[in-house]
């Protein structure tokens, strides 16, 4: 799969998207309320304020730890062009159609504004984000494209499935670059990346168990058992041999010849 990614909100942490959550997404009746929103007003300061409202994709990228930066990014695989000021979006796209999906293209949509269209393609072998982005403007002959979406952060806001023109989901989650080191797992109904974390078992002392016995006064060998079940034999630590030194009350030197 292309591995993109997926924010609740402008400031919240970056997730894998799977076939699910896009699905989720595409079908959100609080992104379609937003979106109406936004296409019933002409006040540009509310327009703004409604879209920073809205989850958003990031076509573009996969971050470390979820953190939507340049600096953490890894590429998807894919390109995002934003074609803006376009008053008929739906026949802009009838014109564009054939020859995008000749080149492969993976998604279409109407932007919030509703006077937008962005397009996603598959970044050509051996290019960067941006030699992508100048490869398809050419090839497409398309004109009043946003030049500030060549950065790996950037994002794009959701909208309705009513909204989309074009979406081939096969190669979308079945083709492109895999990410190995990912697994998507969910809390609370939402797939979150969890990414696998080396353990270091640091080494500990082993642990001995020591057992003394009485029988009759006397001491006996001690058993000793490790933790790994190996077993030694041994007297006492404390234990000190005794003999009697004295014969009568004379020391036993002094009867030495």
């Amino acid at each position: 799969m292309y591995p993109f990614s997926y924010v609740s909100s402008v400031a919240a942490k970056a997730v894998v998207v799977d076939q699910d959550l896009f699905h989720r997404v595409l079908s959100d009746q609080r992104i379609e309320r937003i979106c109406s929103q936004i296409a019933q007003t002409t006040d540009l300061d509310e327009r703004s304020k409604l879209k920073r409202m809205l989850p958003a994709f990031c076509w573009q990228a996969r971050y470390d730890g979820g953190v939507r930066k340049n600096e953490t990014a890894h590429s998807s695989g894919l390109v995002m062009l934003d074609l803006d000021h376009v008053c008929r979006p739906s026949e802009l796209w009838k014109t564009l159609q054939e020859a995008c999906i000749q080149q492969g293209l993976l998604v279409a949509h109407i932007t919030p504004s509703t006077q937008g269209l962005r397009l996603v393609f598959p970044v050509p072998e051996g290019m960067d984000l941006e030699q992508a982005q100048s490869y398809y403007v050419q090839e497409l002959n398309l004109v009043n494209v946003d030049t500030c979406t060549k950065d790996y952060a950037r994002m794009s806001f959701c909208v309705p499935q009513s909204y989309f023109l074009y979406v081939d989901e096969e190669r979308l989650f079945a083709g492109g670059p895999s990410v190995v080191e990912e697994v998507s797992v969910e809390v609370e109904g939402q797939p979150v990346v969890v990414e696998p974390v080396p353990v270091e078992v640091a080494e500990r002392p082993v642990a001995v168990e020591q057992t003394s016995v009485e029988a009759e006064g006397q001491p006996v060998a001690v058993e000793q058992t490790s933790a790994e079940g190996v077993k030694t034999v041994g007297k006492e630590p404390d234990e000190a041999e005794s003999y009697e030194t004295h014969y009568d009350g004379i020391p036993y030197s002094l009867l030495v010849a």
